[in-house]
């Protein structure tokens, strides 16, 4: 256990209307969805698919092992409708429309498995890439494939957040839905696999001690340190996280994974738990929905590709 850690200046926000309760509402699977082939860390895969076919949820629709990319999946089951270059955050990309057939189903991943500790480095690399949570985080998640700029034995720390420094911030009780704490821990140590020269830093806020009773199960970690850091913005910045956390100055023009550093949040490490143990792909995000023009401010899980009225159009007061 180390003492709270903090930096000079910052801000630290107060309380504010609108703010969201732990409430987790399950996912509804919307009509259409459009879906960005440039997802997450890395460029825009190669499209799979034509107009006209038919996908399942869980399809991988695009992918490319060549660039830096990690696949990206068919989100809903359905019908391809179109397929167009958009402007997404400024860059001209695909995006794959998708007309659902109401279906819930997903395909899982092969060869994922709850007793993941018997699989080797290489397969649980394969399954995360595969999964499309390799694309999570600053820089990706590292593998054998080009998921990242960096390789995974060139990791020297990885840093897993649980701060919540901005006004409007995501519950971490509302992402252990149906999940444990044992979870956040299985999937800290898949990290640990396929990155096994990396220190792992849990870096929490010292206000909200998510990991209280589990003081014996930390000390078997020899790979695992406990940051705590006070709850101040900008602390979920990449750069604030590798000064605060492990003194280090970030380097201007560079990223973390520059100086052998990943940095991730913890709905990220709960997905690496999802693909490894459960097989499930990247295809949904748990967002929240907050503010005061909202009847009921609180957490969904969105289907990747949404639209942003089909998730809060009938939550809006009148």
């Amino acid at each position: 256990m180390s003492k709270c850690k903090t930096f000079r200046g910052g801000y630290k926000f107060a309380e504010f209307q609108g703010q969201p309760d732990d409430t987790l509402e399950e996912p509804f699977i919307p009509s259409q969805v459009n879906i960005p082939l440039l997802q997450g860390f890395g460029k825009e895969g190669d499209c799979l698919v034509k107009v006209g076919d038919k996908v399942s949820a869980g399809q991988i629709i695009s992918r490319n092992d060549q660039n830096v990319s990690s696949p990206v999946h068919a989100t809903i089951g359905g019908i391809v409708s179109e397929i167009k270059k958009t402007n997404y955050f400024g860059k001209n990309c695909l995006v794959v429309s998708i007309k659902g057939d109401g279906s819930s189903e997903y395909q899982k991943i092969p060869h994922a498995s709850s007793n993941w500790s018997q699989l080797s480095k290489e397969s649980i690399e394969e399954i995360l890439y595969v999964s499309g949570v390799t694309a999570l985080g600053y820089e990706g998640i590292p593998s054998q494939f080009n998921s990242s700029i960096i390789q995974p034995d060139d990791v020297e720390n990885v840093i897993i957040y649980i701060v919540g420094s901005e006004p409007y911030t995501i519950s971490p009780r509302a992402l252990f839905h149906k999940k444990t704490t044992q979870n956040l821990f299985d999937g800290m140590e898949i990290l640990h696999k396929i990155m096994p020269k990396a220190q792992i830093h849990l870096a929490i806020n010292k206000n909200k001690n998510i990991l209280q009773g589990f003081d014996e199960q930390i000390t078997r970690y020899n790979w695992l340190k406990i940051q705590y850091l006070k709850s101040k913005y900008p602390q979920n910045h990449e750069a604030m996280l590798v000064k605060t956390v492990l003194g280090k100055q970030f380097p201007y023009g560079y990223s973390s994974a520059n100086i052998g550093v990943i940095v991730l949040d913890l709905q990220s490490v709960l997905h690496v738990y999802e693909a490894v143990v459960e097989g499930k792909p990247l295809i949904e995000r748990t967002i929240a929905l907050c503010g005061t023009a909202l009847k009921k401010p609180l957490h969904v899980k969105a289907r990747i590709g949404t639209a942003l009225d089909d998730v809060i159009g009938s939550r809006i007061k009148q």
